[in-house]
């Protein structure tokens, strides 16, 4: 099976939008070329680790998250790829999260025909949207975590790291 390479361009170029930040604007404050910022962009470059790295500072997040991220990037599912899964596996009862958008959280189907969140990809998802990890656990705590119990038999399930 071949594996796309992963696009750390598309990740930059997302999370310097979600932050309505022009090419120049981060680039100077994240002290990056910017010919260089826009190649990598356009998946013209590879970055070295030291760039990553401060760009990984400036959007507030571990390189770890960073890494995670530019995979999700590489392989995202859209809400309606989400939906058009769930309907054409039967599991069009599913209830799936659409805001905030978690798809990058989403992870399968259980047996019961429930969605599957991972919890650490709903974090990093707000963050991508421009949250601190702080403001991520928070948003989710209050806002989704609480309404699960409402959304009945079918609500979402959410997956834990263990550890």
């Amino acid at each position: 099976m071949y594996n796309k390479p992963l696009s750390i361009g598309k990740l930059i170029k997302r999370l310097r939008s979600v932050r309505s930040l022009s090419q120049e604007n981060l680039s100077n404050l994240a002290k990056v070329d910017r010919r260089y910022l826009s190649d990598l962009e356009n998946d013209r470059r590879n970055p070295s680790i030291e760039v990553i790295t401060r760009l990984a500072d400036f959007f507030e997040m571990s390189l770890s998250q960073f890494f995670t991220l530019a995979e999700k990037e590489t392989q995202r599912f859209s809400i309606d790829d989400i939906r058009e899964y769930l309907c054409i596996n039967e599991y069009s009862e599913a209830i799936i999260f659409e805001n905030p958008d978690y798809a990058y959280a989403f992870a399968g189907v259980s047996e019961d025909g429930r969605a599957i969140y991972s919890y650490p990809a709903m974090i990093s998802s707000l963050i991508a949207e421009g949250m601190t990890e702080e403001e991520a656990v928070e948003f989710i705590d209050y806002n989704t975590l609480r309404a699960i119990p409402y959304l009945g038999e079918k609500a979402p399930i959410i997956l834990y790291p263990i550890g």
